[in-house]
């Protein structure tokens, strides 16, 4: 299993085994240590220094029952502490079938307005322009997403909320169409490092 790194800043992604000292660690307890490692104590929540952490579970991706959720975390611009949520639906296991042990989102774009996709598929991930997207809801930024990746794809998304800025936001978990939510997360990071969604296939 990997670490899937997104800078924002510079436009890199890449992948490095998970290091030894995580080995052990999965979904909440993954979370907050790479947040208690990475991130400073006293950075501005809402700064370039604060990261969005997304790991699934030791056994996300099993058929172990109630395993299939993802923990999103980072440090809360409204307590200042580790905040971290889960999530349900298919991301997780579509995570884990990847490969994939957790994604470290970092970095800010120049232009803190600038909207990314992170699309996760079988030849790799990258970044792409996400301009279509701005001031949409999340069942409409889902509704576009599937429409270019395809119906299958698990979507994570931010609104309209995280783009504004605002303390307070969620992200939705949404796989099907015409279907609910699988759940919502409260966790929130800096609004410009945040990407507006994730495709995985």
């Amino acid at each position: 299993m990997d670490f899937l790194r997104v800078n924002i800043a510079d436009g890199v992604v890449s992948v490095s085994p998970t290091p030894d000292k995580y080995l052990k660690f999965g979904g909440r307890a993954l979370t907050s240590r790479i947040i208690a490692d990475e991130i400073p104590a006293i950075c501005d929540p809402l700064g370039p220094e604060n990261k969005l952490i997304i790991a699934t579970g030791l056994l996300t991706g099993t058929t172990a029952p109630c395993s299939g959720r993802i923990s999103i975390g980072a440090k809360s611009p409204l307590t200042g502490g580790i905040k971290e949520s889960n999530v349900g639906g298919v991301a997780g296991a579509n995570l884990a079938r990847a490969g994939i042990r957790a994604i470290i989102i970092e970095g800010a774009p120049s232009d803190s307005f600038a909207l990314k996709t992170i699309v996760i598929a079988p030849g790799g991930a990258r970044l792409e322009d996400a301009s279509h997207l701005k001031g949409l809801g999340t069942y409409e930024t889902a509704e576009k997403l599937r429409a270019l990746h395809g119906d299958k794809a698990a979507v994570l998304c931010v609104g309209p909320q995280a783009n504004r800025g605002w303390r307070r936001r969620r992200f939705k978990v949404l796989t099907w169409r015409d279907a609910p939510p699988a759940r919502r997360a409260g966790a929130a990071s800096d609004p410009s490092s945040a990407p507006k969604a994730s495709k995985l296939s």
